[in-house]
């Protein structure tokens, strides 16, 4: 998963010069073996605050869920 994220990272440090299908095809990886990844990821591309935020919900949802079992 490291890869995938690192991947993603890198093309889109790239700026306008991003190959978007590139980018595509690393998400996709990601939803297909992550999707929680993938919503953190956009997230924090679209916000950095919203990523923290998704994270730390996340986090709290399987907290719960785990006390519960």
């Amino acid at each position: 998963m490291k890869i995938g994220v690192q991947q993603v990272q890198a093309e889109v440090a790239k700026g306008e010069e991003a190959d978007e299908s590139s980018l595509a095809r690393y998400l996709r990886g990601v939803k297909r073996v992550a999707p929680d990844i993938l919503e953190v990821i956009v997230n924090t591309f679209a916000d950095p605050a919203l990523g923290v935020a998704t994270v730390i919900r996340k986090v709290m949802t399987k907290a719960q869920a785990d006390a519960k079992a």
